[in-house]
């Protein structure tokens, strides 16, 4: 099982984030960027991958021992990743980043040894994944001048997805949903 934990998004933050997607598509015909389908939105809090049935009930029993109080959560600007040199990902930034951080170090606290290794956190929900571009200059420039709406929204729980690869795209299923305090 392809297993990850999330934070799922409210429908009014997906609409929103739906609709940046629409204005970052530039000049598609040069520029290959497979864009996260608005229902697939969210934000990674870890990504264990292939893990059996008996991880995914440790990983389960383990989440349940999360004692962090809900708390809101702020879109904050745009990016790339890694840089602007190799661009990959497309993203929109999280704040409170201290919130979010100490949401993510938990998971990561209660689910160490299983999946795979602890990868590098940023606070962030992933737009597209930049496939080929022929015109990076402009979307780069795109990116920079986008406003962001400064949507906000309350964290009240995580939620454990299995991710089903097929031809049309992953397909997210909710194995578990743990509630803040």
């Amino acid at each position: 099982m392809r297993i990850f934990i999330a934070v799922d998004l409210p429908k009014e933050v997906k609409n929103y984030l739906y609709d940046l997607q629409k204005e970052l598509q530039v000049e598609k015909k040069y520029n290959k960027i497979n864009w996260i389908a608005k229902k697939n939105l969210h934000l990674t809090l870890r990504f264990l991958g292939d893990i059996t049935k008996e991880e995914l009930s440790k990983v389960e029993e383990e989440l349940e021992r999360i004692r962090l109080n809900k708390f809101e959560a702020i879109l904050k600007g745009t990016g790339i990743f890694p840089n602007e040199i190799i661009p990959r990902i497309v993203w929109v930034g999280l704040e409170p980043k201290e919130g979010i951080q100490k949401l993510q170090h938990k998971v990561d606290e209660l689910t160490l040894g299983i999946g795979k290794a602890e990868q590098e956190f940023s606070a962030h929900i992933t737009l597209g994944r930049i496939k080929k571009l022929e015109k990076k200059k402009e979307l780069l420039e795109k990116i920079k001048e986008l406003k962001i709406k400064e949507l906000k929204w309350k964290i009240e729980k995580i939620t454990i997805f299995e991710s089903v690869l097929s031809k049309e795209g992953p397909k997210y299923k909710i194995i578990k949903e743990i509630v803040l305090q």
